[in-house]
């Protein structure tokens, strides 16, 4: 019978120039002789850490879609976090509520109100969640994006495109070490 030991770990900066912009990832690897899988090492909360912007941007309920909608353009989002006074989630607010419930329902930016159009039932992940679990509640509940949140307060949100973009760069740096070790350089 194997027993698995915590794994050594080492660090890599990886680089990826997607079609967002260029992100920095530290990512850890397990040594070689550990036995783990890297989806299950790493959590919600590391992948957050990696993210080259730790800003959170949230709207209220009360603010007009024309200004969600130029705020996610200011700072290139798919979403936003719909907050209260108390800064506790009320929803979530996203391009598909756009256009499913403003534009296919021919409604005016101008005078709808985030809180009419936003997704209530907020899907949130603990920090200590790993790659995998975070996957599949993406998968299946077909969202692109999840909120992170501790106990008492919202920590940050992941998107699908942090997710391929953290496997892109990982998938690159496999590839790099699978090719020292078949010339023997390793």
């Amino acid at each position: 019978m194997d027993v698995f030991h915590e794994p050594t770990i080492k660090s890599v900066n990886c680089r990826f120039d997607g079609p967002a912009g260029k992100r920095e990832w530290a990512l850890r690897f397990p040594e070689k002789g550990s036995k783990t899988m890297i989806h299950d090492l790493l959590t919600a909360q590391q992948l957050l850490d990696s993210k080259a912007s730790k800003e959170i941007v949230t709207t209220r309920a009360d603010t007009t879609v024309q200004d969600a909608c130029k705020l996610m353009r200011t700072h290139r989002l798919g979403c936003l976090i719909v907050t209260n006074g108390a800064g506790q989630i009320e929803g979530i607010f996203t391009e598909r509520d756009v256009v499913n419930r403003l534009v296919a329902e021919d409604k005016d930016a101008s005078d709808t109100k985030v809180g009419e159009l936003m997704t209530r039932d907020v899907i949130v992940v603990e920090p200590e969640r790993n790659l995998s679990e975070v996957e599949a509640i993406m998968k299946q509940n077909r969202i692109r994006h999840l909120p992170v949140a501790g106990s008492d307060r919202l920590l940050g949100l992941l998107s699908i495109g942090d997710v391929l973009s953290y496997h892109a760069a990982t998938s690159q740096q496999m590839v790099h070490h699978l090719t020292e070790y078949i010339y023997g350089r390793h």
